[in-house]
């Protein structure tokens, strides 16, 4: 297909995930537990598709990212479960990630100056304060180009989570891109924003949108709604984006 720029037509920068959180998703989910197996060197792992077995492992998965000519990649990191979790094994989780995290990036640097890709580090480790501490300052060392923040906005309280950021944010480089992993409101953007946070990804606007679901002034709206039927107002009146200009909110619950 001509790698993700030509197959998505797309002149700007692409970030790929390592497909960490994804593989670990079998490992968590007691349905698909015995589909991963947790290793010193790698995560093994069946297919929920085929049955056929993978292995990720910190340099096979740069090297796939780098072959779909990803523009940022991300690190292979162990996502812990948030609950049913000691913290002693969280930080074993943690010191495997390290282990990872050298392994990657000495892999990756090695052919730094001949190539255009760059990788990411991750930092996590839940309501860990200072787990997450230990782990920012270890990975900042490879920071070279940027660092992401994931194990947020899912499943604590907003009061948590902001928390959790403020007292992470001084540890972090703060001349590099820091990028946030799977947080999306524009509520959270917009906090996340004045701790110091540069880049998000989220599937909300996506997910929200094919069921029919808009952000606006008004916070979220549901335009299956039959309220919308006969509604002929701006889908949000501050907004001078193309939609919002051209549509009414009748003909978007139309379609």
């Amino acid at each position: 297909a001509g790698w993700l720029h030509t197959f998505e037509s797309r002149d700007r920068l692409i970030l790929t995930d390592s497909w960490g959180f994804q593989v670990f998703s079998l490992w968590l989910s007691k349905q698909w537990r015995p589909l991963a197996k947790l290793k010193d060197d790698g995560v093994m792992f069946a297919s929920p598709y085929d049955g056929s077995t993978h292995f990720f492992s910190p340099t096979n998965v740069v090297d796939m990212q780098r072959k779909f000519w990803s523009d940022i990649m991300m690190m292979l990191d162990v996502c812990s479960p948030v609950t049913d979790i000691s913290k002693d094994t969280v930080a074993d989780h943690m010191r495997i990630t390290h282990r990872w995290a050298q392994e990657a990036f000495a892999h990756h640097m090695a052919s730094y100056d001949t190539h255009r890709w760059v990788l990411f580090p991750i930092v996590q480790w839940w309501l860990y304060k200072d787990l997450r501490q230990e782990s920012a300052e270890t990975l900042a060392t490879y920071a070279k180009d940027g660092i992401a923040i994931w194990g947020l906005s899912v499943g604590e309280t907003k009061e948590e989570m902001w928390d959790i950021l403020s007292s992470l944010m001084p540890h972090l480089p703060d001349d590099k891109p820091r990028y946030l992993m799977g947080v999306g409101t524009p509520e959270d953007l917009l906090m996340a924003i004045e701790h110091g946070v540069d880049m998000f990804d989220c599937v909300m606007p996506t997910r929200l949108g094919r069921h029919g679901n808009a952000f606006s002034e008004e916070w979220v709206l549901k335009l299956r709604n039959s309220k919308y039927f006969n509604d002929f107002s701006r889908l949000d009146r501050s907004c001078q984006c193309y939609t919002c200009r051209t549509f009414s909110r009748s003909y978007l619950h139309h379609l």
